[in-house]
Parts: C-alpha cells; structure tokens; sequence
C-alpha cells in the first residue's frame, strides 16, 4: 500500500504541469463550477463531451500514437486518454477499424496493445493475438500485459508457442497469462509442461492446478517432490495432500520435522499441513509452537489457535501481558491472522495504550484475514494522525469497497492537505465504482492544485475500471 500511494503521489506530482497545460486548451467546461469534479474547470474532457467530439479528439490521438518520429514512452497519456474515450462504442469501432489498417508496422502494433491492456471490450478481445504472433519484442509484451485485461480463448496456441520457444521453456508472463485465462486448454497445456518450469514458474502454476482440484496432475506433482528447489518440494507435497493423497501429508510432516531444511520453508510446510489436516495434527503444532524458532513457531501457534486449543492461547495472551514488544507484536499478529474478535473490541476501546508497531502487526494480520470488522478501527488510526494514520492507509485497499463508507466518514473530517490527499490517493486505487462515485461527490477545495489532484486521482481510478468493463 505504501509504495503505490507512493506511486500514485509521485505520478501526479510530475505529470501535474504538463497534463494541465495540454489539457486546458481542449476542456469544454473552462470556468465552470459546481459541486462534482467533473464540473469544476473540468480537463476530464472524456466525461462530458459529445460522441462527435470523442471520435476527433480520438482521431487525433490515434494519428499521435502512430507517428514513429515520436518515442513510445512519450505517448503513454495519449493511450490512457483513448482507453478513457472507449466509453464511447463509436470510438470503439474507430479504434479497431484504425488497428486493421495500420497493424502490420511494429510500432503502432505495440501501441494497439497497449491500449488493448488498458481497456477491456469484446471487440478488442479477439485482437491481441496479432500481438502475441509478432516478431516485435515490445508488441509481445504489451500483447502479454493485454491477455490479462481481455481474457479471449484464442490466445492459448500463440501463448503456448511463446512459451515453448522460450529459453528452456519457462517464462513467468506467459504462465501467469495461461493462468488468467483459467480455461481447460490453458491449465491442461500447463500440467503438461510443468516438470519443465524453473521454480519462478513453478511457485505460480502448482498453486493454481492443486486450486483448481486437476487431478490429472498428480504425477507431475509427484514428480516435483524431487525437485532441487526446498520450497518447490515443499509446494508439490502440499499439492498431492490437496487432492487427498495420504504420501502428500506425510511429506508434510517430514518437512516440517526436516532440521535440514530453512526455517521459512518449514514453516510454509507447517501451514499447508494445518490447510490439509486441520485438527488431525494438533500434537504437531503444539510441538512447534513450545520451540524457539520464531517462523515455525508462529505458524503452530496460529494454527493451535485456529483449531481451538486453549493452552495455545494462553501462551498468546501471557506474552501478550509481558514487557517484550517483539512478543506483544507477535502476539498481536497471531490474534489478528485468526480474526480474533474479542481482541478486537478490547483494541478498538484501548487502542491509544498499545505501540504503533502492535497495533501494526495487529491490523496486518486482521486485513491478511479479510476481517471486515476491522474498518471502524482502520477509521480511527487514519484520523488520529501520524504514526497511526499509516497504518490504516496500509490495510484499507485489500478491504476494496468495503472501506468506502468509513473513508467516507474520514472525508468529511480531515482538514489539512496532506491526510486529504492521501486519503484522495486511497480512493484512487480501489478500483469500483463505489469508490469513484465517492472520489466524484469530494466537496471541493479552495485550492486550484487540490482540485487537479482530485481530477488526476478520478483518471486514475477510471483507468483501474477500464481494464475491468
């Protein structure tokens, strides 16, 4: 969360010059004012404008994409502006009448992709395969990133061959573009290729067919636990105990018991056995969580909890009790990874007693849980100020739109600029329509560069929809 708010501020810290000096001169609405953004001076001409001035306005960027005197690095506001007019079919159309006459040259292929990435639509679909089948290094990899965004069946074969020419027939790109298209084709094409992946590819496709209950690829998985790589064998034994094989939860244990292997991969070892037994292995958790490696013996105190296991607790809320922060925060940590709501009402009543780095480890591990109970909480750390107000800025976006109506209630509080914006930042990455409608209605500020940066931060968020319908 830090680094794309991070991201987000910088971004808009840099563009803001340029962006409003280019886009002034085109806003049907200079001098206007009113209570929505999209009124206000307004530069977001993509809102408001009619379907003829849509179509010229996307003319003219299609032509500025295409000039191959000006660098493609230099026109990534030109494709995020023609995503955002695709709110128009017309456009639409004009864009994918323009990709028929001018696909063959690499460099417009390549910018077609991208916009192809940015903006989802049944007509742009069945085109990114042009994009996979070219020599173009750079049309590949946008025509990769847009896999992700339309999800069109017809890209498999062109995938695969991708796949198959690469060196020693593993690329991440392509795995994780199979995987988005979670189709039979693509998942039966991985299985078939999976003893080949190095561990990079691995990691991503055994969790996705162990998920998806492929019974088919026990053998490969089996195979894996031969693997060179720890975590790799560690991953192939908890896909064979997923599918119910007795050989995978063995395998399980003896990893877990293995003092050879890294303590961080025992310790997965020990989470994936709680997901395959549950209570079945409680004397193994209880084992670990007595020892004093601290990984192995977080995940057994977790997964005492979650089963239950009243010794197991009070060991938490002893350490709890003591002077050790490190402890406290562990503590804290495993409460909140198994959505402890009793210590949630004792932190929402006595927060201010606790350090910011508790209270941290404890919000992490509640949003890790999805805890929506959380929120009010989240609420009152962002208005309290720093250092608590990262802390909630931390954990609000994996809640998504759940968090708008307590950032709703944070809008209507904060004064000063920096919490405003950072809180403008938050909207901005959550990517529904909940969000924008709230980041839309925002009282306006007296400030015109807080207005830009509303502006900017509902671009943004409109981009995020855009890849979504």
């Amino acid at each position: 969360m830090k680094t794309l708010l991070i991201y987000i501020l910088v971004a808009f810290g840099s563009g803001l010059m340029a962006w409003t000096l280019f886009h002034d001169a085109v806003s049907p609405n200079s001098g206007a004012t009113g209570a929505k953004v999209s009124k206000l001076d307004d530069p977001l001409f993509y809102l408001d404008i009619s379907s003829t001035e849509r179509l010229e306005r996307a003319r003219l960027r299609l032509d500025v994409m295409a000039n191959t005197s000006i660098a493609a690095t230099s026109t990534g506001s030109v494709k995020d502006e023609l995503a955002l007019l695709c709110r128009d079919e017309a456009v639409v159309d004009l864009i994918v009448d323009d990709f028929h006459q001018r696909r063959k040259a690499d460099a417009p292929l390549s910018s077609f992709m991208e916009i192809f990435a940015r903006k989802k639509h049944p007509k742009f679909a069945p085109l990114v395969r042009y994009g996979l089948l070219s020599r173009n290094y750079e049309a590949i990899s946008n025509a990769k990133r847009a896999v992700f965004t339309q999800r069109h069946s017809n890209v498999v074969v062109p995938l695969l061959t991708l796949l198959d020419k690469s060196e020693e027939g593993s690329d991440r790109s392509v795995v994780d573009a199979l995987i988005a298209l979670g189709n039979d084709e693509a998942f039966d094409a991985l299985r078939l290729r999976l003893t080949r992946f190095d561990r990079e590819c691995l990691l991503s496709a055994m969790p996705a067919l162990a998920n998806r209950k492929l019974k088919e690829a026990i053998p490969q998985f089996r195979a894996l636990r031969n693997h060179e790589n720890v975590d790799v064998r560690v991953l192939a034994a908890w896909a064979c105990a997923s599918l119910g094989l007795s050989e995978g939860i063995r395998n399980l244990k003896d990893d877990v018991a293995d003092e050879s292997l890294k303590e961080t991969s025992r310790a997965q070892a020990l989470h994936y056995l709680y997901l395959a037994t549950g209570l079945d292995s409680l004397l193994i958790y209880d084992r670990w969580a007595r020892g004093d490696l601290p990984n192995l013996g977080f995940e057994a105190l977790v997964s005492l909890l979650k089963c239950g296991h009243e010794d197991g607790r009070r060991r938490v809320m002893r350490d709890l009790a003591g002077d050790d922060l490190v402890r406290r925060s562990q503590a804290l940590s495993v409460l909140g990874r198994i959505g402890d709501l009793g210590a949630l009402r004792e932190m929402r009543l006595n927060w201010r007693r606790y350090h910011a780095n508790e209270l941290g480890a404890f919000m992490a591990g509640l949003s890790q849980a999805g805890i929506v109970e959380a929120l009010p909480l989240l609420r009152d750390l962002y208005l309290a100020g720093e250092p608590y107000r990262f802390i909630a800025e931390r954990n609000f976006e994996s809640y998504g739109h759940l968090a708008v109506p307590y950032l709703a209630e944070i809008a209507e509080k904060v004064k000063d600029t920096s919490s405003w914006q950072r809180l403008v930042a938050i909207l901005a990455s959550i990517h529904h329509q909940d969000s924008r409608a709230l980041l839309e209605s925002l009282p306006p500020r007296q400030k015109r560069g807080d207005l830009i940066f509303q502006r900017m931060a509902l671009r943004q968020l409109d981009l995020g929809l855009a890849k979504l319908s």
